[in-house]
């Protein structure tokens, strides 16, 4: 059984109002594995006030806008919602790495949708809208083949219009191999290099090879954002050796390593503590770290000890429950966006559920981080926990293409109709439609 005490009072991260920045808002993806047409997700919330807490007043230049603090994805096996998701991961990695790309290197991760002669051979296209550090709104987006980015563009609204600070230019030179961009009026210091490789993008560059004022802090925006998929064993692993417990260890995040002690505790894994023991390294080594969990001994219904057992050899619940949560509390203390696919692999209901919930309350979330998660589990459509704009379904269509839509697309819905019950009946979509078992063992 699975029991939370109020642990949110006790988070008290930061009772002061905080100021409000790094908010995502849209997301459009097109030709991009099973997506052929284009699809948006969007963080903006709609007119309706309800639940209130799940959404942040955004101050923009002479406007606000709510946007949503949670969001969960539902569909089918192979409708697509891992795909959003890896979509939005493929873009972050190519903004991130692709500066790293030497001349004629093939662009990692083209992957157009297959079943249609004219999208298999033609770009991927991403598009992130979000509000930046200084509560401006910014829009950037690009499309790529396989060996060169096709088009590339980040604007913003300085002041409620759109001003481009660049554009990359269709025309390349340097025998193909080079692209260069057009800077827009208002970018500061337009003595920057304007020339890149075709397979790079250029925002890529503000994070390894150019300091800029406006750019670098849009490159660190894009770094910050963390994807994570629950399933991939071998990348818990990878995980937890070498970036989680590192920045646990760290002396600024010592009040989240002890917060995520107590989220181990409380969700019931019988796991009393948590130790992180760094071995000292050899010449020939890097450092090594090994995470124990703090189990109680007893005789004779007496606690007369305890045992330390290495995480490793802990449930593989205890293990993703780990990692997740501190991913989660390091964005609800920092800010930031996190998605994760299959939040609910290996995780209790109720505690996938308390872990949204984190992201939903104010005081908790004093930053308006963010979390997207893909799930099955349908106890977390709670008509009590969110708003018909938090919840979206993937659905392929009959060429096979991913269409994503929201319960608020849906007209005649209204908030506090009974969500899960609604979906189960199949009024949204989003299930398996599942062929009789005559179909199956049956005579052809």
């Amino acid at each position: 059984m699975v029991v939370f005490p109020n642990i949110i009072r006790k988070f008290a991260i930061n009772k002061q109002k905080s100021k409000e920045f790094r908010m995502l808002l849209e997301f459009s993806v097109q030709n991009y594995r099973s997506i052929k047409e284009e699809q948006t997700f969007s963080l903006v919330a709609g007119s309706s006030m309800a639940k209130p807490d799940n959404f942040s007043v955004q101050q923009l230049y002479e406007s606000t806008m709510p946007v949503l603090k949670s969001a969960v994805i539902y569909g089918a096996n192979a409708s697509g919602k891992t795909n959003i998701i890896r979509a939005f991961s493929t873009c972050v990695f190519l903004i991130k790495e692709s500066a790293g790309y030497v001349v004629q290197d093939p662009i990692k991760y083209y992957d157009p949708f297959l079943f249609d002669e004219d999208a298999k051979n033609s770009p991927t296209f991403f598009r992130v809208t979000f509000i930046g550090l200084d509560h401006i709104k910014y829009k950037y987006q690009f499309s790529y083949n396989k060996e060169e980015i096709i088009h590339e563009s980040l604007d913003y609204f300085p002041k409620g219009q759109t001003a481009n600070l660049f554009t990359r230019k269709n025309d390349t030179v340097g025998g193909n191999f080079v692209h260069e961009v057009r800077l827009g009026n208002q970018l500061k210091d337009q003595r920057i290099d304007k020339k890149l490789f075709k397979n790079q993008l250029y925002l890529s560059q503000f994070g390894s090879r150019i300091v800029h004022e406006q750019l670098t802090p849009i490159f660190l925006y894009f770094k910050e954002i963390e994807t994570w998929n629950a399933v991939n064993k071998g990348y818990i692993d990878n995980y937890l050796q070498n970036n989680l417990i590192k920045e646990l260890l760290a002396p600024e995040n010592i009040e989240i390593k002890k917060r995520l002690s107590k989220l181990i505790r409380i969700a019931d894994t019988k796991i009393e503590d948590v130790r992180i023991e760094e071995k000292k390294p050899t010449p020939a080594q890097k450092k090594e770290y090994t995470l124990y969990g703090r189990h109680s001994v007893y005789r004779d219904n007496n606690k007369t000890g305890g045992h330390e057992l290495p995480f490793q050899e802990e449930s593989a619940g205890s293990n993703v429950l780990y990692i997740i949560g501190g991913l989660i509390l390091k964005k609800l203390t920092s800010g930031g966006i996190l998605f994760v696919d299959e939040l609910d692999n290996s995780l209790h209901p109720k505690l996938s559920k308390f872990l949204i919930k984190l992201f939903n309350n104010p005081v908790s979330n004093p930053k308006n981080a963010q979390l997207v998660c893909a799930t099955h589990e349908v106890t977390l459509l709670d008509k009590d926990m969110f708003r018909t704009d938090q919840v979206w379904f993937t659905e392929k269509n009959k060429f096979g293409g991913t269409e994503l839509y929201s319960i608020s697309d849906f007209e005649g819905t209204r908030e506090g109709i009974p969500f899960d019950k609604w979906y189960q009946s199949g009024k949204f979509g989003g299930e398996p439609r599942i062929k009789e078992i005559e179909f199956i063992f049956g005579d052809e």
